[in-house]
């Protein structure tokens, strides 16, 4: 009964990865034919920004997000910088002092990042906010791109590509360096075919009328760029991706990493179970890839689940576990710019232990979901280094 059991168990869940890779595979390589990245012009009349960035008591990477932002290629009279500024981080405060008119801070009491924007863009007139995190930074040309894609493509939003601020902080932010390089093949290709392009708080630019038109962020989420996203495709809105990037600090601890993976992967799924109704609206194409996106955090428990259930019956099983690594164990190498070869090489043979911590940190997720165990939002620890690799 048990041999039969874990056969199940076994098939089951190397199915479902295997459908997950192959699904995709198949966007990626439709993103390879997507030029419409860098096709979006430059405008001649640029309109008024509003930048709203939450903080809690992360003064040296605001500083340093608000000294990148304020030598950007956009007008100073129509970018409008809104800090959030707990009330328990006077030095915050300061460094929003220190840019002067600049940057217009605002004391929030809101514990959570989705009802600190909530509180924010009730401040704010401009049809256009962007929103970044404290440690964001933003390249010259960026803020102009995402403008430009929005009102070429009548888009209600665009994002970039994000890059690591730290990548010489041991191998965690290298293996961020792969994750973003996946990432932007997936979103090119979900760009290309019509899909859900996830709109990240880090750095996307969206309208102010189609935040307001889904109801603003919802305050008890995890996941609230995911549950915004969904929301304004259900009203027939769409995220464009443009080639623009964005510089932000990645785990560089374990304990880090896990923290905010469990808040990822946890939050995405709940995503689904409470907007379950929410894809009945949806078309087909958009309906089967939402599905998709938001259950795909399972995909890494149901990896040890395989590759437990393989281990115990042995034989031809412990085969379909090589398979499903072979996978995680190459992709580093196939990495274009950002790493060297000699980083390529070790992100391989550190990638199985580095998928079997997110494995952890999925299984944890679903199984504090299953258990209706209540997890609030907790943001990722930053350190604020910013050194170069020959520091």
């Amino acid at each position: 009964m048990l041999v039969q059991l874990l056969t199940v168990i076994s098939a089951l869940s190397t199915s479902l990865i295997v459908c997950f890779m192959i699904y995709a595979l198949i966007i990626t390589l439709f993103g390879s034919k997507d030029a419409s990245t860098r096709n979006y012009g430059i405008l001649t009349e640029l309109p008024e920004v509003s930048v709203i960035i939450p903080v809690k008591d992360e003064f040296n990477n605001l500083r340093l997000s608000l000294s990148q932002l304020t030598r950007v290629n956009y007008p100073v009279s129509k970018l409008k910088i809104y800090v959030g500024v707990d009330e328990g981080c006077p030095q915050c405060l300061d460094v929003c002092k220190d840019f002067g008119q600049r940057v217009t801070p605002v004391i929030v009491s809101s514990k959570t990042k989705p009802a600190v924007l909530n509180e924010l863009i009730r401040l704010v007139s401009s049809e256009y906010v962007l929103l970044l995190d404290c440690d964001s930074l933003v390249t010259p040309n960026s803020i102009i791109n995402l403008v430009s894609a929005v009102v070429k493509y009548g888009s209600c939003g665009a994002t970039g590509i994000p890059k690591p601020s730290n990548p010489c902080m041991g191998m965690l932010p290298k293996f961020f360096i792969v994750e973003t390089f996946l990432w932007r093949k997936l979103m090119k290709g979900k760009d290309y075919l019509g899909l859900l392009v996830q709109a990240p708080g880090y750095f996307t630019l969206l309208k102010r009328s189609c935040i307001t038109s889904v109801g603003y962020w919802d305050e008890t989420s995890l996941a609230e760029d995911n549950d915004l996203t969904l929301r304004i495709y259900v009203v027939g809105g769409r995220i464009k991706l443009v080639d623009s990037e964005v510089y932000v600090e990645s785990p560089s601890d374990i304990k880090v990493l896990i923290k905010q993976r469990i808040r990822w992967y946890r939050g995405t799924l709940e995503v689904l179970s409470r907007r379950w109704e929410l894809l009945g609206r949806l078309n087909l194409k958009l309906r089967l890839d939402a599905f998709a996106t938001y259950i795909s955090p399972i995909s890494p428990t149901l990896l040890i689940l395989a590759m437990i259930s393989n281990a115990v019956l042995g034989g031809f099983y412990n085969l379909l576990t090589v398979l499903l690594m072979i996978p995680q164990v190459i992709t580093p190498l196939a990495v274009g710019k950002g790493l060297t070869w000699a980083d390529r090489v070790k992100l391989s043979s550190l990638s199985i232990p580095y998928v079997l911590v997110n494995s952890l940190a999925s299984l944890i997720a679903v199984i504090t979901l299953l258990l209706r165990i209540k997890l609030g939002w907790q943001r990722t620890e930053k350190r604020g280094y910013l050194g170069g690799c020959d520091d």
